[in-house]
């Protein structure tokens, strides 16, 4: 019993860390070319997390929040 809830952090920062790991590449790349049409940064980001969001939900959640602190800028 004293080890379940290590297990299950464990299993969990592993689950997510491969989503993002997975997913990341794909962001760049489409994080790169709404930039270069010329989209703002932030409506960028805005753009890479709704259209991630299928292959990673972490992923998405993170670009999520870095719009959010992008606006308060």
């Amino acid at each position: 019993g004293i080890k379940a809830p290590e297990i299950f952090l464990k299993n969990a920062t592993q689950k997510r860390q491969e989503s993002l790991r997975r997913a990341f590449p794909d962001a760049l790349d489409l994080l790169l070319i709404c930039v270069e049409s010329g989209m703002s940064i932030e409506h960028a980001f805005r753009k890479v997390s709704q259209d991630i969001g299928v292959r990673s939900i972490p992923l998405a959640e993170e670009f999520t929040l870095a719009t959010a602190e992008l606006s308060y800028l």
